[in-house]
């Protein structure tokens, strides 16, 4: 999350998330998970950090084996009951990710499908805008070229009018009576 996270003035966000609104849910949603307490087990164990695994400054978990060893080794009935819970809805820490993982995934309403829905919403959207454009290209091309069409056959017209009045004078006389004029 941190690395696709990261943005400055170089990130091409086409290769990244950064600055993404469903990464920093999904962030924020993985940290509650992380550090939130109970998960109903009843045990003396309430919280990951009560065996080693804390966030640290810059975001990332640290992991204390000593801390995680020495619980295992005092409570590890304590230890099992809280990662797999007691059997109830969502009990015990491992049921909580998968229930995080299976809903934030779902298709039909998690963070995951919604944001892809989203996008391809607006990418259809876009695609439209598209298609509108480029029939009004089409349309202007065709105006253009008709009135293209049209210029030409007036300078057609023009060009010939041009030679009539060039013949007319260009022999130097008047035409067809044979009378100089100079």
């Amino acid at each position: 999350i941190q690395s696709q996270n990261r943005m400055d003035e170089n990130t091409d966000t086409s290769k990244t998330l950064g600055g993404d609104s469903m990464l920093r849910s999904v962030e924020m949603r993985v940290r509650s998970l992380l550090q939130a307490g109970s998960y109903s087990t009843g045990t003396e164990i309430s919280r990951l950090s009560q065996l080693g695994i804390e966030y640290n400054r810059n975001g990332t978990l640290d992991f204390d084996e000593n801390k995680f060893n020495q619980a295992v080794e005092t409570k590890p009935r304590e230890v099992v009951r809280f990662l797999q819970g007691d059997g109830g809805p969502g009990s015990g820490f491992i049921n909580r990710v998968k229930e995080f993982v299976q809903t934030s995934v779902n298709g039909a309403f998690g963070v995951i499908g919604n944001r892809k829905r989203g996008l391809e919403n607006r990418v259809r959207r876009i695609d439209q805008r598209i298609d509108n454009k480029e029939r009004l290209l089409a349309r202007k091309e065709t105006n253009l070229r008709r009135k293209f069409s049209r210029l030409e056959e007036q300078m057609g017209r023009l060009q010939a009018q041009q030679g009539a009045v060039s013949a007319i004078g260009g022999g130097g006389g008047v035409a067809g009576a044979g009378i100089p004029l100079g």
